[in-house]
């Protein structure tokens, strides 16, 4: 029998009931740990595995010595003994932190933090509904894997792969898109671990980007609150020639969270308008009635206000600050 570290790894795991992958992404371990693991691990690796799993004993991980859990309480333990534990645990397997968790189960956001094992139905249901790969047998008394067998988010697409995608809609560069959100250089291209920060800050740069599916896949890109406008570069004369034709085929689109689907079309901020800056995004539709901040488009220029009775006037209706 292989009484290598690897080897009392994969019985762990299959007792826990998580791929490689799984366990590395809840720990926080780098991508390929499993695979590497040997006698001389290193203590501060052995420190996240030890914080995720107390009860797993170390000696018997790494030398064989004595029993797989140090009490004798069963999977149950593995990963804490209450249902707030493994609720948190859970949230730590998805990459989220417990407040996001709640957010997305319709929960109050101190829920897990005041959680004892006197989970409510009512609760039980929102977060099944929130999260149906979750076993929730195994959240009331630890039993069982912590996903169904049939759980299928986060196998077809990795987080880094949802990035690359996320890219390709937005249609920029990884390098522009590392700048816009204040990344490093190359972070995309070599991203195994995507910290909660990381995914904050993306989803405060496209506001759009559902954060839920950004983070473990479930649901759409989209934010359904969100509507798709054009994007006009005011200092385009073919954009302008083409908005003021009212040409409804534009290149780009960007989207905005608003219940009103009347938008004609957004822009980038622009010198010379109050209370604007170059990052904002401006909302913008057609009136009959100017204003002194309005958007008057006539043939290929625009101006800011009513110098001209001639062209298309547009009230701005919001404006979408930006990091």
């Amino acid at each position: 029998m292989d009484n290598s570290v690897q080897n009392r790894m994969a019985i762990f795991l299959q007792k826990i009931g998580l791929t490689a992958e799984q366990f590395e992404r809840q720990v926080g371990l780098g991508g390929g740990f499993v695979s590497r693991i040997n006698k001389n691990v290193r203590k501060a690796s052995l420190f996240k595995i030890t914080n995720c799993y107390p009860n797993l004993n170390v000696d018997w991980l790494i030398s064989g010595k004595g029993e797989m859990f140090t009490t004798n309480e069963g999977k149950g333990n593995i990963t804490g003994t209450t249902q707030k534990d493994r609720l948190h645990s859970y949230a730590v397997h998805l990459n989220m932190s417990d407040f996001m968790f709640c957010k997305k189960a319709g929960l109050s956001p101190s829920y897990i933090t005041k959680l004892t094992n006197n989970m409510r139905e009512t609760s039980a249901k929102k977060i099944k509904d929130a999260f149906p790969q979750l076993n929730m047998d195994w959240v009331k008394t630890g039993e069982g894997n912590m996903e169904n067998a049939c759980s299928t988010v986060l196998i077809d697409m990795s987080i880094a792969e949802r990035i690359e995608k996320l890219i390709a809609f937005i249609g920029i560069s990884r390098a522009n898109f590392e700048n816009q959100v204040g990344l490093s250089r190359g972070y995309v291209k070599y991203a195994n671990n995507v910290s909660q920060i990381t995914i904050t800050k993306i989803c405060a740069r496209y506001p759009f980007v559902s954060d839920s599916w950004l983070a473990w896949g479930v649901g759409s890109m989209v934010e359904k609150t969100f509507h798709s406008v054009p994007l006009i570069d005011l200092n385009n004369t073919k954009h302008l020639h083409r908005l003021a034709a009212k040409d409804t085929e534009w290149d780009g689109f960007t989207f905005y969270p608003c219940l009103d689907s009347n938008i004609d079309f957004a822009f980038c901020g622009i010198t010379g308008m109050n209370g604007v800056s170059p990052t904002d995004i401006v909302l913008c539709r057609q009136t009959d009635k100017p204003t002194d901040n309005c958007i008057t488009v006539y043939k290929d220029k625009y101006t800011i206000g009513t110098s001209s009775n001639d062209g298309i006037f547009y009230k701005v209706c919001e404006i979408i600050k930006r990091l």
